[in-house]
C-alpha cells in the first residue's frame, strides 16, 4: 500500500503546474489587451502600438516569472524549515508524532484496519511517517520544490496570452486591429475562465463570463484613457 501523499503527489504536480498557466494567460491577456487599447486609441501610430507591446509583455512576462520564482523558493524555503521541524520530532518524540498520525488517519476516515496497517508502516519507515505527517498534518505538498519551472510555466503562459492582443495589429488597420483584437481577448479569457471554473468545481460559463467581462472592462477603460491623453495632450500643445 503507497502512503496516500505519494498518491496524490503527481495530481498536485499537476495542479500547480496548471495554477501558473491559466494565472500566466489571465494576465497576459486582460493586462496586454488594456495596455495596447490605450496606446492605439491615443497613437494610431503603428510603430508606437506594436513596439509598446511587445516591450510590455516581454517586461512584464519577466517580472512575473521572477515573482514566481521568488514566491516558490520562499514557499519552498518555510515548507523545508516545517519539515525539518517534522522530522525532530519524529525522532524526539515519537509517541507524540504517533498519536498525530492516529488523529490525521481517523479524520481522513480510514477504516480502523487500514489506519492500523499504515501506523504499523511508519513505525518502521521515518521516511513514510514523514511524507504523511507533512501531506495530511501540515499541508505541505511538492508544489514549491520547483520555483523554476514555476518561473517557466508563467513566464510563456504569459507571453502567449499577451501575444493575442497584439497580433490584429500586424495585419489590419488600427480601428479594424482594435475591433477585433478585444473580442479575440474577449473569447480567449472565456475559454480560460471556463477550463479555472471547471478546475474549481464551479460553473464554467459563469467563471468564463466574469474573465470576458473583466476583459472588456479594461479594454473599454484602456481605450477611454488613450482617447482622454490624446485630447488633453494635443488641446495643450495648440
Amino acid at each position: 500500500m503507497l502512503s496516500l501523499s505519494r498518491k496524490v503527489n503527481m495530481v498536485d504536480r499537476l495542479v500547480g503546474s496548471i495554477r501558473d498557466i491559466v494565472f500566466g494567460l489571465e494576465d497576459g491577456l486582460v493586462s496586454t489587451v488594456g495596455v495596447l487599447t490605450g496606446i492605439a486609441a491615443g497613437t494610431r501610430d503603428y510603430f508606437v502600438i506594436i513596439l509598446s507591446g511587445f516591450v510590455f509583455v516581454v517586461v512584464t512576462a519577466l517580472s512575473m516569472g521572477v515573482g514566481s520564482f521568488l514566491s516558490s523558493q520562499s514557499e519552498s524555503d518555510l515548507q523545508k524549515r516545517r519539515a525539518k521541524d517534522m522530522k525532530d520530532m519524529i525522532i524526539s518524540n515519537p509517541k507524540k508524532a504517533k498519536e498525530i498520525l492516529f488523529l490525521v488517519y481517523k479524520k481522513l476516515g480510514l477504516k480502523k484496519h487500514e489506519r492500523d496497517h499504515l501506523l504499523r508502516k511508519a513505525a518502521k519507515d521515518h521516511q513514510f511517517w514523514q511524507e504523511e505527517l507533512n501531506m495530511h498534518y501540515l499541508g505541505i505538498s511538492k508544489l514549491a520544490d520547483y520555483p523554476v519551472l514555476n518561473a517557466m510555466y508563467m513566464f510563456v503562459a504569459y507571453v502567449l496570452g499577451g501575444s493575442i492582443p497584439i497580433l490584429p495589429y500586424f495585419f489590419f488597420p488600427i480601428e479594424t486591429a482594435i475591433l477585433l483584437s478585444v473580442p479575440f481577448t474577449v473569447i480567449a479569457l472565456f475559454i480560460v475562465g471556463s477550463l479555472k471554473g471547471r478546475l474549481a468545481y464551479k460553473s464554467w460559463w459563469k467563471s468564463g463570463l466574469t474573465m470576458a467581462l473583466l476583459c472588456f472592462s479594461v479594454a473599454l477603460l484602456g481605450y477611454v484613457t488613450g482617447q482622454l491623453v490624446d485630447y488633453f495632450f494635443h488641446v495643450k500643445v495648440s
